[in-house]
């Protein structure tokens, strides 16, 4: 008779955060359309915001997988619903900018920034508008 491989076990969601309390479903969504789900809320995102709306601009690269894993991590330290990423053309291939939050000033995302956590700040982020998003998204 043919050999059967052992049906693998069902996945597991990982526990939610204790420090932030972030609700366990959240680390639940598979990796390979994490990144997929944020492109689509992004545009939406991007749709409803007044210009003026003010974000912070994480991180940005150029492979997916590396923002796929991104992701996972920062699930464990902020909202993914918090988490916008856009995509443009940059020299003939794929790029992604990954955005955190939504505020209605500088300085309310002035304030956010400094209290990210040091392993977010170590990468410099800074600060951006809807409305400059939209332009440079337009513009390439």
């Amino acid at each position: 008779p043919p050999v059967v491989p052992p049906e693998p076990p069902a996945p597991q969601p990982a526990p939610g955060s204790p420090e932030t309390g972030k609700p366990a479903d959240q680390f639940a969504q598979g990796t390979a359309d994490i990144l997929d789900k944020r492109l689509q809320a992004t545009e939406a995102w991007l749709t409803q915001q007044p210009a003026t709306t003010v974000t912070i601009q994480l991180m940005g690269t150029d492979k997916p997988d590396l923002l796929r894993h991104q992701l996972q991590s920062l699930a464990r330290m902020i909202a993914l619903d918090d988490i916008f990423i856009y995509q443009i053309d940059f020299k003939g291939k794929p790029f992604y900018t990954l955005l955190y939050g939504s505020y209605p000033d500088r300085n309310a995302a002035k304030a956010e920034l400094q209290a990210l956590p040091k392993s977010l700040r170590a990468y410099r982020p800074h600060l951006r508008t809807v409305g400059g998003l939209q332009k440079e998204i337009k513009q390439l």
